[in-house]
C-alpha cells in the first residue's frame, strides 16, 4: 500500500485553530496545543506514560486529539488500554460533536486515554474493518486507480499488528449506511450509524492503533476529507454493500 501517492500539505490556521488561539490564554491545555502546533515545538506532557509501554509516534497525543477535532470527528474518551468509556454521556457523541471545554476537561482529568470515534452522520464517517490486513490489501489492489488514490489522499487507514480499518467520509452524508454490514468475501465489516471504533494512538487488547503514513496524515489541513459521492459508492459496492442502504 505504500505506493499510493501521498500529499503533504502545510497546515494553515483553521477555523478551529483560530478558536483555539482566541481562547488559549484561558485554558492551559489549549495554550499547550496552540504553542506546540503553530510554533512547531515539541509538546511535553505533565503526566507519565501509561502501561503497556507507550510507543512514541510522529505526533504527540494532543496533536492527535486536536487533529480529530479539526476534522469534526465526534470523539469520546475510553480507558487507556481498554474499551470502557470514561464519561457516562458517551452515547451523546453519536448525535453531537464534543465541545472544546469537554475535550480540555478530558485531557486534564485523564491525561492519555483511548480515543473513541462515533461513526455515522455526526462525524460524517464510516469504517471498513478488516479482520486481517492481507484481506484489506487484496481489496485495495482490486479497486480502480481513482478509488485507491482517494483512499490514500482523503481517507484514514488505521492498523495494528493483527487487523486494520479504513475511515471514509462521503461528500453526501445520505450515503452513509444506516446499519452495519458484513462482507463474507473479504471478512470485513462496514460500520455506519450508531457504531464506533477507536482511533490512534489508542491501545486495544495489547495492540496499539497506528495511522498509516502517520507523518503525512497529521500534516493535512483536514485529516478526513470528503470523497466524491460517485467514487465513494464504487468503494462501498466493491464490498457488496449499497451506499445509504438500510
Amino acid at each position: 500500500m505504500s505506493s499510493v501517492p501521498t500529499c503533504v500539505v502545510a497546515r494553515p490556521p483553521t477555523q478551529h485553530a483560530t478558536k483555539l488561539a482566541k481562547n488559549k490564554d484561558a485554558d492551559p491545555v489549549i495554550n499547550v496545543y496552540h504553542e506546540g502546533r503553530h510554533r512547531e515545538a515539541k509538546l511535553v506532557f505533565p503526566w507519565e506514560p501509561a502501561k503497556p509501554p507507550y510507543r512514541d509516534t510522529a505526533g504527540s497525543f494532543v496533536d492527535y486529539v486536536f487533529s480529530y477535532l479539526d476534522s469534526e470527528l465526534s470523539i469520546f474518551p475510553a480507558r487507556w488500554g481498554g474499551a470502557e468509556p470514561l464519561v457516562k454521556n458517551w452515547h451523546e457523541y453519536m448525535d453531537r460533536l464534543p465541545r472544546w471545554s469537554e475535550v480540555s476537561s478530558w485531557l486534564e482529568l485523564f491525561g492519555r486515554f483511548n480515543i473513541g470515534l462515533a461513526l455515522g452522520r455526526t462525524s460524517r464517517a464510516i469504517a471498513i474493518v478488516f479482520k486481517e490486513k492481507d484481506s484489506m490489501v487484496q481489496w485495495f489492489w482490486g479497486l480502480g486507480r481513482e478509488e485507491q488514490v482517494m483512499i490514500g489522499l482523503y481517507g484514514i487507514v488505521v492498523y495494528t499488528d493483527k487487523w486494520s480499518y479504513v475511515l471514509l467520509r462521503p461528500s453526501d452524508p445520505g450515503l452513509i449506511p444506516r446499519r452495519n454490514f458484513y462482507s463474507k468475501k473479504l471478512h470485513a465489516k462496514v460500520l455506519g450509524e450508531k457504531s464506533h471504533v477507536f482511533l490512534p494512538p489508542s491501545w486495544l487488547d495489547g495492540l496499539q492503533l497506528v495511522l498509516w503514513e502517520e507523518e503525512v496524515c497529521l500534516k493535512r489541513t483536514i485529516l478526513l476529507r470528503e470523497i466524491p459521492a460517485e467514487v465513494f459508492s464504487h468503494i462501498i459496492t466493491s464490498l457488496g454493500v449499497t451506499a445509504g442502504g438500510n
